[in-house]
This record gives C-alpha cells, sequence and structure tokens, in this order.
C-alpha cells in the first residue's frame, strides 16, 4: 500500500503540474505596436529597449526547432558609482520558442522585424557539437 502512494506521488504531482500547464488558457506571445508581451513571464517589453534580436534555428531529431533571442536593455535602478563610470549596459537575454503558437513561426519573425524596423539574423545549429553559422 505504502510503495503504492509512493509510485502515485512520484508519478500524480508532476502529471498534474505538467497538465496543468499545458491546458492554460492565456497568450504566449502578445505582439503589439509599441510592445510585447512574454506570457510565460508576465514581462512586457517595449521594442526600443532591444538591444538586438535574431532567429536561433536548431536542426534536432524530430524537425527544426526556432527561437525568437531578444537581448534587452535595462535601465538601472541602482545609482552606484560602479555602474556610474562603467560603460557596461545591463542587458536581459529572453528566449521565446516559436513553433507551437497559433501563427507560424515565419508569419511572427515577419512582424516582429516590421516592429523593429530591420531585418534579423538566422543562426542555423545542425547539431549538439555543430558551430553556428549566420544568414540575413
Amino acid at each position: 500500500m505504502s510503495q503504492a502512494l509512493i509510485i502515485l506521488g512520484a508519478l500524480g504531482v508532476p502529471l498534474i503540474f505538467y497538465l496543468a500547464h499545458a491546458f492554460r488558457r492565456r497568450p504566449v506571445l502578445v505582439i503589439e505596436d509599441d510592445t510585447f508581451t512574454d506570457g510565460r513571464s508576465g514581462e512586457i517589453v517595449p521594442w526600443d529597449s532591444i538591444f538586438e534580436a535574431h532567429l536561433r534555428q536548431r536542426q534536432g531529431v524530430f524537425g527544426v526547432y526556432h527561437h525568437l533571442i531578444f537581448t534587452i536593455r535595462r535601465e538601472s535602478p541602482s545609482r552606484d558609482l560602479e555602474q556610474l563610470t562603467s560603460s557596461r549596459m545591463p542587458v536581459h537575454t529572453l528566449r521565446l520558442p516559436i513553433d507551437q503558437l497559433s501563427m507560424g513561426w515565419s508569419d511572427i519573425v515577419t512582424l516582429v522585424q516590421e516592429r523593429l524596423g530591420k531585418p534579423i539574423a538566422v543562426k542555423h545549429e545542425a547539431g549538439l557539437f555543430d558551430k553556428t553559422k549566420t544568414s540575413s
């Protein structure tokens, strides 16, 4: 009896968490004129705060996977002397998988390029140990 409870706990809790996550009914990515929202974290990002953006295409065992990678400038809340005299800009990287959304990945990339006002690079990865190839 106790073994059955242990197995049920070990398999049941992760299954419930997975099902709750899989069936949530909110948008994963919301693209607007001035901002986009990452539905997973709730983070709202203005388009003008994006320092760099690219599409990562990775060849996996079961197909090609696509991620939008954004490097976002952060306003520094700190006013210490070291940050004021440093040339380093605080940034944050946001990775968004875009394969299983209601729009196709190429449509999303086109929309992002329109909002940014410039083309984004495509970085191809073929395997675990392959070097990245970049194209525009």
